[in-house]
């Protein structure tokens, strides 16, 4: 049976995230699934060139990064492999499995298109750790000056939420984009990843850079799961510099990424502003 957006499967177990039955697969996460406003400028293309006018595009964008194109009738995503003051190098948005590369992407656009940056980013499949996800409510004692030794009163005096992800896919280019300004990348002429570097980030503003994370389950024909209860959004999480990896010659690689959880103030159920939401496209707000 369900009771609001808990799915309480028949042992009493109350269930968040996953089939009624308790069975399910692993998660999927994406992260820095933000729609971002359109940028100024027009764009038209011919072959896998993207050109541009009324807009530098190297002020804005970058290699790695997504760009959504507002093409009718269906909008179309690319990767920028290169760019320059004028132009953008566009391959596929997807990774060619054989090869791990975007392969190159030939559009022919005659009308001029808007287009806006697209952030989205596969993390993949987690691993049987899966998803930790802490939610702690802060208590604190008060009392009363001259009322003597009375008990104390307690009051909610905030709450801290965390989470921790044991990615199992995690590749270079997913990495780079899940800490942010700590894990820089330099890339070839192709647009690929040539090489990644670690760097401290001192005065980093993690909320003010966080972003959305997405978590699917999968469901019991191994596929991720067409129930809207089994996705949960959290609107606004950033990633430590701080993961833990062992590799030998025959253990898969892991990483672990911790983040922190910030509530979203442009989100509010009764004026109180929102941590997370299991399906977030029902979610009513204020």
């Amino acid at each position: 049976m369900s009771s609001g957006l808990l799915v309480i499967p028949n042992t009493g177990i109350v269930n968040i995230l996953g089939q009624k039955d308790g069975r399910v697969g692993p998660l999927k996460a994406f992260y820095r699934t933000s729609i971002k406003p359109l940028l100024p400028g027009t764009v038209t293309a011919v072959g896998d060139i993207l050109t541009f006018a009324g807009f530098d595009p190297s002020t804005k964008l970058k290699v790695g990064q997504y760009i959504c194109l507002e093409t009718s009738p269906a909008k179309t995503l690319v990767y920028i492999a290169d760019v320059d003051s004028t132009t953008i190098k566009m391959g596929a948005p997807d990774i060619d499995r054989d090869t791990g590369k975007h392969p190159s992407l030939s559009l022919t656009i005659g009308t001029a298109t808007q287009l806006r940056p697209w952030h989205v980013r596969d993390l993949g499949d987690l691993s049987e750790e899966g998803v930790k996800i802490t939610w702690d409510e802060k208590v604190a004692p008060t009392k009363f000056a001259g009322r003597g030794e009375t008990d104390a009163n307690h009051f909610s005096s905030g709450s801290e939420m965390k989470i921790n992800l044991a990615c199992a896919e995690m590749g270079l280019e997913e990495l780079v984009s899940a800490i942010d300004q700590s894990a820089l990348a330099d890339y070839d002429a192709n647009g690929d990843i040539a090489s990644v570097s670690f760097t401290q980030r001192l005065g980093y503003n993690f909320k003010k850079n966080a972003d959305s994370l997405d978590l699917f389950a999968y469901g019991e024909n191994g596929g991720i799961s067409t129930d809207p209860r089994d996705r949960a959004r959290i609107w606004l999480t950033n990633f430590r510099s701080a993961f833990e990896q062992q590799r030998n010659a025959n253990s898969q690689t892991v990483i672990n990424l911790e983040g922190f959880v910030y509530a979203d103030e442009k989100r509010k159920k009764d004026g109180k502003a929102v941590f997370m939401s299991i399906n977030p496209e029902a979610a009513v707000f204020d």
